[in-house]
This record gives C-alpha cells, sequence and structure tokens, in this order.
C-alpha cells in the first residue's frame, strides 16, 4: 500500500518548477508562478523554523528567480521591494545559519541592498537602510 503526500508534505527542492521551461508572457503562466512563489515562500517559513538552513537558502534563491521572473518588464529601475525582502530575507537565512563560508555572500547581499535603498528616496527604503546598517554591525 503506497501512501500519498498530504497537502501539508513538503515538497523537495528538486520537485519544484524547472523555471527555465516557462516564460512569463502571459496571464495564466504569470498566476502560476505568482502561486508557485506563495508556496515557495511558505516552504522558507518552514524550513527556518525547523532551522533547516541549507534547504531554506535553496528554496530562498528559487524564489528570487521566480520573483525576477515576474518583474520582468517592469522598468521601476533598481531592485523591486518584493525582490529586495526576498533578498533580506537571503541574507537572514545565511546569517542565521552560522557558517562562516556564507559571510562573504551576505555582506554582497547587504552592499547590493544598501546601494539599491539609498538610491531610492522612499520611507520605506530609509527604514530598509536602518536594519541594513544593523545586519552589517552584527556580521
Amino acid at each position: 500500500m503506497h501512501s500519498h503526500p498530504s497537502s501539508s508534505t513538503l515538497q523537495t527542492y528538486e520537485d519544484g518548477i524547472h523555471v527555465s521551461e516557462y516564460s512569463v508572457t502571459d496571464e495564466l503562466s504569470r498566476m502560476y508562478f505568482r502561486l508557485t512563489l506563495e508556496r515557495n515562500q511558505k516552504n522558507v517559513q518552514q524550513l527556518r523554523q525547523n532551522r533547516i538552513y541549507t534547504q531554506a537558502t535553496k528554496y530562498q534563491r528559487r524564489g528570487i528567480y521566480i520573483r525576477t521572473l515576474l518583474s520582468e518588464g517592469d522598468d521601476s529601475g533598481g531592485i523591486s521591494p518584493k525582490l529586495a525582502d526576498m533578498k533580506e530575507t537571503l541574507a537572514e537565512i545565511l546569517f542565521e545559519s552560522d557558517d562562516p563560508k556564507t559571510d562573504n555572500e551576505v555582506e554582497e547581499i547587504l552592499k547590493e541592498l544598501l546601494i539599491s535603498a539609498k538610491e531610492s528616496s522612499t520611507t520605506d527604503d530609509t527604514d530598509r537602510q536602518w536594519r541594513l546598517h544593523h545586519k552589517f554591525g552584527c556580521l
């Protein structure tokens, strides 16, 4: 007798979509990617809560890639706030993993986000700048 995975079962990273095979040109594809991204972020939260940082990092990288695909064609210039949030989360996951090998990557992500936040003049980006400076200090 084979058991069927429940809807609450966490998919493995390899069970995910093969993003390179798709384009985000029509509304159905966009909806598919948005739903995939939503599930991806739930998986990241679960993995972080369970301190499974290596897998959480893989899922977050995949989510960033999907968010980038969804942002294509947006001429907002710079990094969108949603993408910046996702990159900031990736930096947090890498920092939480307490692996000295990831410190350089965390630093690079934080630098990229700080530059982007300085180029933008919104209040949200000012708040982000303070958070990013704080995270730099914790490195």
